[in-house]
């Protein structure tokens, strides 16, 4: 038998910006630990080094950058050992809610929610305000902008005319790292203004 290198991972999954513990075991023929050894760690880009202890182990603490598989080597002289780290995207979740679902035509509608990424809300972000016609299905009709905790609000005049049923929903696109989310849709229900007529 020869020298060996083991890697282990804390985790084999994270989320991008996450971090995980990366290990690597030593032995020698007789499966015996081999101390103060600098072993290279490499996730086909960059590489870190740390020096084996009294355990044969040597480790460091890896920041996941970027969204996919990315393939970890721990390499000591010749001998390496890899494994796969699954990285992936922050989550997003939104919600909305209407003032009102019956208006008036030339009332305006009102609309707002949250925005929460990993649970948490985030101020900041865009929020597309969607409506959606028989002939073109959805598409964005306004934005508007995350607040403190995630909080978003919309006032607007409807993007139809007349008396109707007008859907809204709203949506975030997401990022390279994060996933995008939309809500399900309201139906908003436009009347005519009643009008008396006195003889």
């Amino acid at each position: 038998s020869t020298t060996t290198v083991r890697l282990t991972l804390s985790s084999n999954t994270v989320v991008v910006d996450g971090s995980v513990t990366l290990t690597a075991l030593v032995l020698d023929e007789n499966r015996e630990p081999i101390k103060d050894v600098t072993v290279t760690f490499s996730d086909g880009t960059n590489e870190y080094t740390d020096d084996t202890g009294n355990d044969g182990k040597a480790s460091i603490t890896y920041t996941a950058s970027t969204v996919g598989e990315i393939i970890l080597t721990a390499t000591y002289d010749e001998y390496s050992s890899s494994n796969t780290l699954t990285v992936n995207k922050h989550t997003s979740s939104i919600n909305m809610s209407a003032e009102s679902t019956t208006l008036y035509v030339d009332e305006d509608v009102e609309l707002s929610g949250y925005l929460l990424i990993d649970g948490v809300g985030v101020s900041g972000v865009t929020i597309n305000v969607c409506g959606y016609s028989e002939e073109y299905g959805w598409g964005v009709v306004d934005t508007t902008i995350t607040q403190s905790d995630g909080f978003y609000e919309y006032t607007g005049r409807s993007y139809t005319t007349g008396e109707s049923i007008a859907p809204y929903k709203v949506a975030y696109n997401g990022d390279a790292k994060t996933t995008g989310s939309e809500c399900n849709s309201i139906a908003i229900n436009l009347v005519k203004i009643p009008t008396t007529l006195t003889i």
